[in-house]
């Protein structure tokens, strides 16, 4: 009796035990990505001089037409929204079964007066959300660019999940910037400026297992074509290096990479970090401005999107099931020996 007594002992402890170790596998997959854009500004130069808003006949600026826009999965299922009407806010989108909920806006500001999305960070729940919007376009008065984004997953032991903000603004060609007669004796370019605060965060934990990743995006463009041709007069992508990733105009500033993965494909691996730390007014500047344009109409395009995807494969409950084998033995012991 006193064998029996201690097996079946013996196999509830390796249960226990094995149920343990699983319960501490359980961490995270995470990522979020943000990025704040300010102070953005589109002025026309002609002859080195500012025009700003434009010169009628020579330089005219069309009225913006914005799209913001959302969407966020969890395990392959979640929610889409977006938003044109000016100036466009995207509706908060959430994977589904997220928890915590986000709802549209969940914001901070700080007391510089910016603003920034409030994050959820590792948690021990599931969720994947997305937010974008377009706070101000510019005007003819003068009101600058603003906009923010935002996307954030978090996966707690198994599962996958994505999200993405977008904030995209293009001038129509109805609507496009028409480069009159003069700018072809004359010299007329188109100049940018504006301030950006990015931050990528992905992080895996140490149990995580081949298969798992945790990964953000940040993307920032902005484009000018010339209506009817194939190819961007002017391409700008910001990656923190002056006089890198531009075509067709000269960069005066580029305080950051604002078009970058960061990832971590092994459990373990330190975090992946860019930029920060979060919400802390860390704005840095933008400049640059087009070779000179030739007359006609142009489209403008000014692209941001954030990106988030994680994926977390647990490590196999190796010391349960030893448990549950030894448990089975136990009980055909005790049944030979009744």
């Amino acid at each position: 009796m006193k064998t029996k007594i201690k097996l079946l002992a013996l196999s509830a402890s390796m249960l226990a035990c094995g149920i343990g170790v699983s319960g501490q596998a359980q961490a995270n997959a995470y990522a979020t990505v943000t990025n704040n854009i300010s102070n953005g500004f589109v002025i026309g130069l002609f002859d080195g001089q500012s025009v700003g808003a434009g010169i009628p006949g020579i330089f005219t600026f069309g009225t913006p037409s914005s799209l913001s826009s959302s969407a966020a999965t969890l395990n392959g299922s979640g929610s889409a929204g977006s938003s044109v009407t000016p100036p466009p806010d995207a509706p908060a989108s959430n994977g589904t079964g997220s928890n915590p909920f986000r709802t549209n806006e969940m914001v901070t500001t700080t007391g510089a007066g910016n603003t920034y999305y409030n994050l959820f960070g590792q948690l021990g729940t599931n969720y994947s959300s997305g937010d974008a919007k377009v706070v101000t376009e510019q005007s003819i008065t003068g009101t600058p660019i603003e906009a923010r984004n935002m996307a954030e997953s978090n996966v707690e032991y198994s599962g996958f999940g994505d999200a993405d903000g977008r904030n995209i603004s293009s001038t129509s060609v109805s609507l496009g910037i028409q480069l009159g007669s003069d700018c072809a004796s004359h010299d007329c370019r188109i100049s940018f400026s504006f301030l950006a605060d990015p931050y990528i965060l992905a992080s895996l934990d140490a149990l995580a297992k081949a298969g798992s990743v945790a990964r953000g995006t940040l993307s920032m463009t902005i484009t000018l074509t010339k209506v009817g041709d194939l190819v961007p007069t002017f391409v700008w992508a910001p990656n923190g290096v002056v006089g890198d990733g531009i075509a067709g105009g000269t960069e005066l500033a580029d305080a950051e990479n604002l078009n970058l993965t960061r990832e971590v494909l092994t459990g373990g691996d330190p975090d992946a970090v860019h930029s920060g730390p979060y919400a802390n007014d860390t704005f840095g500047g933008y400049s640059a401005y087009t070779n000179a344009l030739s007359t006609g109409a142009y489209t403008l395009s000014l692209s941001m999107i954030e990106k988030t995807d994680v994926k977390r494969v647990p490590e196999p409950a190796t010391l349960g099931l030893l448990g549950l084998g030894l448990l089975g033995a136990a009980f055909a012991r005790r049944r030979k020996q009744a």
